[in-house]
């Protein structure tokens, strides 16, 4: 997300009384452009222990929330506050300036660098090429470890590198990070009698598998290429790009 982006579309909770009125502001341009609330927790000693977002309006109100912070709920739309906030709206970006002039302060610079990095997606990356993953508690601990880092930041893509042995079934934790892409290298994601993360992946419709096992020939020859290959539209015609699953012995350029 750009620092307009930022700027326009996003209301830190707790924020100085600048910010406050500026976000007022700008409340029809988050309830037009799917804004977001972003709530940031901090320690006693002032260091960030967590960063949390939600949509600032839904159609389900109070009953969404962030997928970190279960109590951090979104406010309800009505017909009613879509013909206020579009005649709101030019007035509204007037006062915006008062979030403008915020960013004097140390603090809301700061704020605003932190709610950038939380919104930039990441990869995350489990086990190494010399230190590859070899069972499902080792993976799921580290996927933990993920989870809570203070940040929160979207997750682009998760990459594991596991021992040619290690088979699973159920979701180790993966899909809670609702990544675009996880590229499993050596190890194996493979279907039982119970519910598998395959059959998780299939059930939401989103997600297309490219299993390089029986060809491992045809497998990227690096992971730089993965991660940086399009995704291809979903088929149902929503506009929305499908989440690729990779599977593969190896990336040819081992």
């Amino acid at each position: 997300m750009s620092s307009v982006g930022l700027f326009l579309n996003t209301r830190i909770e707790d924020s100085g009384i600048l910010q406050r009125v500026g976000n007022l502001g700008l409340t029809p341009v988050r309830y037009l452009s799917k804004g977001r609330d972003v709530r940031i927790e901090i320690d006693r000693h002032n260091d960030v222990t967590s960063i949390h977002h939600v949509k600032s309006y839904h159609r389900n109100g109070y009953r969404h929330s962030s997928r970190t912070a279960a109590g951090f709920t979104s406010s309800s739309k009505s017909h009613l506050k879509t013909v206020a906030a579009i005649v709101l709206l030019i007035p509204g970006l007037l006062l915006s300036v008062c979030k403008l002039l915020s960013y004097v302060f140390a603090a809301s610079r700061r704020d605003h660098a932190l709610v950038k990095e939380h919104f930039t997606p990441i990869n995350r990356t489990i086990g190494s090429e010399d230190a590859q993953v070899g069972r499902t508690p080792a993976l799921s601990n580290a996927l933990d470890r993920e989870w809570h880092k203070p940040l929160n930041q979207k997750t682009h893509a998760i990459v594991v590198y596991g021992d040619q042995d290690f088979n699973f079934d159920a979701d180790p934790g993966m899909l809670r990070f609702n990544p675009q892409k996880i590229v499993l290298i050596g190890a194996r994601a493979v279907n039982s009698h119970r519910h598998t993360l395959t059959d998780e992946m299939g059930s939401s419709r989103k997600w297309i598998t490219k299993d390089y096992y029986a060809h491992p020939e045809q497998a990227p020859v690096t992971l730089d290429e993965i991660l940086n290959a399009p995704q291809p539209q979903r088929q149902s015609n929503s506009g929305k790009l499908s989440h690729v699953f990779y599977q593969m012995q190896a990336l040819a350029a081992f």
